[in-house]
């Protein structure tokens, strides 16, 4: 799903970083505007649909307070999906979202 926001926020404090999703579902986490990556550490993840999205065209949802992150477009995620676990060196973080977590119209 494209332009999908992913958000990784350390859960004792410190510099969230954010990851936007390309036309394949893929994303680079940016922790500032020039390094990738997040804290090292146990992260809050949340996932947020823009309204440029193409599942806001085919399900014509209408953002609730414009297009910025926390529009009423949250995606649900379960427990295993919302907390992950940041260490050093490079890793993959895949979130197979079903129907029924996405926001309804």
């Amino acid at each position: 799903m494209d332009n999908v926001n992913i958000s990784f926020r350390p859960m004792d404090g410190g510099r969230p970083s954010f990851g936007l999703t390309d036309s394949k579902g893929y994303y680079t986490l940016y922790h500032t505007s020039k390094f990738q990556g997040a804290e090292l550490g146990e992260h809050k993840v949340e996932i947020d649909l823009m309204p440029n999205s193409s599942f806001y065209a085919k399900t014509k949802l209408t953002p609730k307070m414009g297009p910025q992150l926390g529009d009423g477009s949250g995606v649900s995620l379960g427990k295993e999906m919302s907390k992950k676990m940041v260490e050093s060196g490079s890793q993959t973080y895949d979130f197979e979202l079903s129907q029924s977590q996405l926001p309804k119209p």
